[in-house]
């Protein structure tokens, strides 16, 4: 039943999307893809640069827009050009990959990841933050050579879970099992820190049950 509504959730979300794209002007579609090769420096974070303009073509898949995409990729700052991949991934381009992996080689060159929205909050403090995203995109699209940058975000995050790196540990278990003892250790770690957020710690738990079912009927029951 749960498992209906989801898929339910789901449909409505599509269906909704699909409405938005159809009601989306060739003009208004334009704008957004020209305003691609905006930098955040160029703007001072108006409404109309590449980093807003990418959630334009997240959210209405402006399938257009790949070229610009990847003309302009290199012109953002880190944060946005992990954005500008995540859009390249969701709508196919087959060039994904390889500027997946292009970023992860080139953002440990990189002066400065300061990542500050209009409220003044800053995102991001390390370069293995960063990579990881990308790392996401890659597993998405089946590559998981670069599994190494998930167990190096868990050591470096410590005291503290990053869960971003732990909802990956599922992946490097099914494509890895050499690891398979090290990223189970690290899920039950997570899913009893006593000090965690209850939803994050729920995760973990259903990312072991996806992996391993009744077999860890303890972790669940706890």
């Amino acid at each position: 039943m749960r498992f209906n509504k989801i898929l339910i959730l789901l449909l409505v979300l599509i269906t909704a999307n699909n409405i938005f794209s159809q009601g989306l002007s060739e003009e208004r579609k334009q704008e957004i893809i020209n305003s691609l090769s905006i930098t955040t420096s160029d703007s001072c974070l108006t409404e109309h640069y590449g980093g807003n303009a990418i959630e334009g073509v997240i959210l209405y898949e402006i399938h257009e827009a790949i070229p610009a995409i990847i003309e302009n990729i290199w012109k953002q700052e880190p944060y946005d050009q992990t954005r500008f991949i995540d859009a390249l991934d969701i709508l196919g381009a087959p060039e994904t990959e390889s500027i997946a992996l292009a970023f992860l080689d080139s953002v440990d060159t990189y002066k400065n990841i300061y990542f500050e929205d209009i409220y003044k909050n800053n995102y991001f403090d390390t370069r293995l933050e960063l990579k990881l995203l990308v790392v996401g995109v890659l597993f998405d699209i089946g590559n998981y050579s670069k599994y190494q940058i998930v167990f190096d975000r868990i050591e470096e995050a410590k005291p503290k879970f990053e869960y971003g790196a732990i909802s990956l540990l599922p992946e490097i278990i099914w494509h890895y099992p050499q690891f398979e003892e090290k990223a189970k250790k690290e899920l039950i770690k997570f899913a009893y820190n006593p000090n965690g957020d209850d939803i994050y710690k729920w995760y973990a738990v259903a990312d072991l049950d996806t992996v391993y079912g009744e077999k860890m009927i303890d972790v669940y029951l706890d």
